[in-house]
């Protein structure tokens, strides 16, 4: 999975589904997500360097109303700070949840990959009035 980001940037959200496997009933993982941590983890592919390590991270369930009757999607997602993505490259990343059962990684069937692109636009342009 490739996610593109461009330095200094704070957006795109960085947004994972979780994949409906059948090990975990979702009224269970919506109790387990209630009651866990969940953190997001970055580190540069090149050098093998952690980038972030155990930050805050979220999830949002999305109710879709299509077919018989109302399915639920869940979603993990980290915002990133403008420090974060400051240096291009190519990150592996992952979600951890943790809780009293164990961890799990996220995502769980193919690699996390952040892609830091070079940006277009000037961040340090100076928006004061000459003196």
């Amino acid at each position: 999975m490739e996610f593109f980001i461009k330095k200094n940037s704070t957006l795109p959200i960085l947004k994972v589904q979780i994949i409906k496997d059948g090990r975990l009933d979702f009224r269970e993982f919506d109790n387990l997500t209630n009651s866990s941590t969940i953190t997001f983890s970055m580190k540069n592919v090149e050098t093998d360097m952690d980038v972030i390590v155990n930050k805050p991270a979220f999830v949002v369930k999305k109710t879709n109303t299509t077919g018989d009757g109302p399915e639920e999607d869940y979603f993990v997602y980290y915002q990133f700070t403008r420090k974060e993505t400051r240096k291009m490259g190519r990150f592996q990343a992952e979600f951890k949840i943790t809780n009293s059962q164990g961890e799990i990684i996220l995502p769980l069937r193919n690699k996390l990959f952040i892609n830091i692109d070079d940006s277009f636009s000037e961040v340090d342009l100076c928006c004061k009035p000459n003196k």
